[in-house]
């Protein structure tokens, strides 16, 4: 994964150059915190509305896309900060939102709001579903809900889940970083999803603390992932919406020092990782110092579109953390990003693995329709009909997956076949010849994509045999257990049959790095350069293939 991307700068934060391919810088906004009646202020801000500046006789003066009064509300706020971004997500861009900023400054009131105020989440997911409703002719939306405490990635979904607590987090060759068991809940109305996520934040850490009477002490990260069909094309995008824990002086109290220091120690390495971008270095950027870069890295390394959303107060006696959080906001300002869209024309392979996950969805009900009527002597007339009709419905599917399979395989030995003509013409071609290297690049190209669909397809056998497990040890009738049991057996034996199939392609494709030994020693330098990828991609495959074992 490559760390700052290097586009041509946008003339604005949020401008696009018309094509697959979105540029631009983040977009950063500032929002103070009105003053409370006990607070005193020095005088010394001093806001312009107009121009999107806020001056300091200490700190001098700052300029960002927005700079909100006092008196905005969540909504304006959401105009500004969130919508967007959203805009861009429905166009098949990943986006990103986050609060930052010291504790009681306002991050969590902007992100979720009160009893008398929606907050930015709320109002997004109100957005979201209107737009998706009005613009699309099929959509999916996906949540996850997790929370970074005290350095562990705890799911908020699945708080009392056997993997609920310090999930992990590992690299993704499609989304950058994935989170190792979190669960996803499918939701179809902005009230399921907002109720999935007052669930989840029902169980968030927080406390009461100097400056906060119910401080956050976590970051919390709401996950939607979203899937639209428009006649032939189909687009997804990720939109993560991020309310990040507040620094703080030390505590008197353990547990809240020993939060505070792994709450700080994250916001440190954000700054830091924050900080060398800006300054568009190309040297290591330490996203792995912290829970929270590492989560980020995808966003932060130009992958997302960002916005970032720096919550302050105004009164004198936190006048130091104020002026950290604008000069954070003014670094952050500076990094640009290169996002690629996230569109593609639906094709037989496509709508062959839709079928598979429709197929099994099918499945899944038809089996719990049998579970609940275990024990009881009769079925009601509806039932038999439920159970009828989904019957029928996945014969159907069935034949369509028959059919797309012997397609599938048709396009699996097309692809062996073409590994194998690249092969042999990397011999007719000498290294510093341009067909060389699009050649190689085309074998590097086919090396992930295989790779990426073992990995699914094994992580989906492991799925199906924990469920035969579970039906076996768990089921009161045996006849269920006994059809289900076949129908698993057959579709894991059927899965396991095209992974030979990669194998195969694989090995071809390991013949690669043997073309070395073809060319003369006066271009060995040049084509360990072409052949390096390559080289790296099998002992990685190799070392995937070892932990199966």
């Amino acid at each position: 994964m490559s760390n700052l991307s290097t586009p041509i700068r946008a003339s604005s934060s949020l401008g696009s150059t018309g094509s697959q391919t979105y540029q631009g810088t983040i977009k950063v906004s500032v929002r103070p915190r009105p003053l409370s009646e006990t607070a005193s202020s020095t005088g010394s801000w001093n806001i312009n509305k107009q121009g999107n500046m806020i001056a300091n006789v200490e700190a001098g003066e700052f300029q960002y896309d927005n700079v909100f009064l006092p008196d905005a509300d969540n909504s304006e706020v959401y105009r500004d900060v969130v919508e967007p971004v959203l805009e861009k997500c429905l166009q098949g861009y990943n986006g990103t939102v986050f609060a930052y900023g010291m504790t009681g400054s306002g991050k969590t009131h902007s992100m979720q709001g009160s009893e008398s105020e929606n907050g930015l989440i709320q109002l997004c997911a109100t957005e979201l579903f209107r737009k998706l409703n009005a613009e699309f002719n099929a959509f999916k939306v996906g949540c996850s809900y997790l929370e970074i405490y005290n350095e562990k990635l705890i799911d908020l979904l699945n708080f009392d889940g056997p993997a609920a607590e310090d999930l992990r987090i590992r690299d993704d060759p499609t989304f950058g970083v994935r989170v190792v068991g979190l669960s996803e809940h499918w939701v179809a109305s902005e009230k399921e999803l907002i109720e999935v996520f007052e669930r989840g934040d029902s169980v968030r850490k927080t406390s009461c603390t100097d400056f906060n009477d119910r401080s956050s002490r976590s970051h919390a990260v709401l996950l939607m992932r979203v899937e639209m069909k428009q006649d032939s094309s189909t687009r997804h995008s990720t939109l993560c919406l991020c309310d990040l824990a507040g620094s703080e002086k030390a505590s008197s109290q353990t547990e809240r020092r020993k939060e505070g220091a792994f709450i700080n120690k994250s916001l440190l390495a954000l700054s830091t990782v924050i900080q060398k971008l800006s300054q568009g270095s190309f040297n290591h950027i330490p996203y792995r110092d912290s829970k929270l870069t590492r989560l980020l890295q995808p966003s932060l390394s130009g992958e997302s579109i960002v916005s970032i959303l720096c919550t302050i107060h105004l009164s004198s006696s936190t006048l130091t953390e104020t002026i950290n959080t604008l000069r954070f906001a003014a670094r952050a300002k500076n990094i640009l990003m290169n996002v690629r869209k996230n569109e593609q024309q639906d094709t037989e392979k496509d709508r062959y693995e839709q079928l598979v996950r429709e197929n099994e969805r099918q499945k899944q009900e038809i089996e719990d329709l049998k579970r609940e009527q275990v024990g009881k002597r009769l079925w009601s007339g509806s039932d038999d009909e439920s159970v009828a009709q989904l019957t029928a419905e996945n014969r159907i599917l069935n034949e369509r997956l028959e059919h797309l399979k012997r397609l599938h395989d048709t396009e699996s030995i097309q692809s062996a076949m073409e590994c194998q003509e690249n092969l042999q013409q990397l011999l007719q071609f000498d290294v510093s010849d341009p067909k060389f290297s699009e050649i190689v690049a085309s074998l590097e190209r086919q090396y992930k994509m295989q790779i990426c669909q073992i990995e699914e397809m094994k992580s989906y056998i492991s799925h199906l045999e924990n469920q035969l497990r579970r039906q076996m040890s768990g089921s009161k009738s045996g006849t269920s257990v006994v059809g289900s049991t076949s129908d698993k057996d057959e579709e894991i034996a059927d899965l396991k049959r095209q992974l030979k199939s990669k194998d195969s392609i694989i090995s071809a494709l390991r013949q690669s790095t043997r073309v070395r030994e073809t060319i003369n020693g006066g271009v060995e330098r040049r084509e360990k350069l072409f052949l390096r990828p390559i080289e790296n991609t099998v002992a990685v495959q190799k070392e995937h293939l070892k932990g199966q074992h």
